[in-house]
């Protein structure tokens, strides 16, 4: 997919440098020319340019993107000028960045419903982290639905899929496993998709999805009585 990326702060560097990884074509657009210059090398095209600008939307081809980004922190004033512009563009999904309640109603009263509160999603998902130690990595999808990534259950290792009941004893559904070279640092994700027959090993880390509940007692119930 093709992304926008508008302000590349702390928060839109990462973000591009994310999704660059997970294969997406970036544009990055910033008025900063060093916050460009740090980015340039994981972005297919990161720009010194205003994005309120009619003439800069058109001329960098906003338009024809799948998704755009706007990612300015404090400066909630031109993320809004900002917005209100893209907002007119059709065809992209549009998404802000808000720091504050007062940008949040700013930007509903533009219209705009992809709003992003980033510190309180990163406070939502850490208060899980510590609330749940079992729990390697958290990714809330929606109120009741997530990806985590678990240590493998001691009670796991040697057995294969099927046998362990993964989704029809505990409704989880395995995405991958991440494992590594030695059984003490996982590593990369599996290249194939998990089939019945595929073997535990010390030191997988499960990546899994399904409801809050089944992952709290999976967590504590399968993963922590090993400890």
């Amino acid at each position: 997919m093709k992304y926008g990326i508008i302000g590349i702060g702390a928060f839109g560097r990462n973000l591009v440098i994310e999704l660059s990884k997970m294969g997406h074509e970036i544009l990055a657009v910033d008025l900063s020319e060093n916050a460009v210059e740090r980015i340039k090398d994981h972005a297919a095209l990161a720009v010194v340019a205003d994005a309120t600008r009619a003439a800069v939307v058109e001329e960098l081809g906003l338009a024809s993107l799948d998704v755009i980004v706007v990612a300015i922190g404090k400066q909630f004033e031109a993320s809004v000028l900002v917005s209100t512009r893209l907002y007119q563009v059709k065809g992209p999904t549009l998404y802000v960045r808000a720091v504050n309640e007062l940008h949040v109603q700013l930007l509903g009263m533009a219209g705009i419903e992809g709003v992003i509160q980033v510190e309180a999603l990163a406070a939502s998902q850490f208060a899980r982290r510590l609330d749940n130690q079992s729990l390697v990595r958290h990714f809330g999808v929606d109120r009741t639905h997530a990806v985590a990534e678990i240590g493998v259950p001691e009670t796991f290792i040697g057995r294969t899929l099927s046998e362990v009941g993964l989704r029809p004893k505990y409704r989880l559904n395995l995405i991958t496993i991440r494992r590594g070279s030695v059984p003490e640092e996982a590593g990369e994700a599996l290249d194939s998709v998990p089939t019945p027959d595929l073997r535990f090993e010390r030191g997988d880390l499960l990546v899994v999805y399904g409801h809050e509940n089944d992952l709290r007692y999976f967590s504590e119930k399968v993963v922590g009585q090993d400890g």
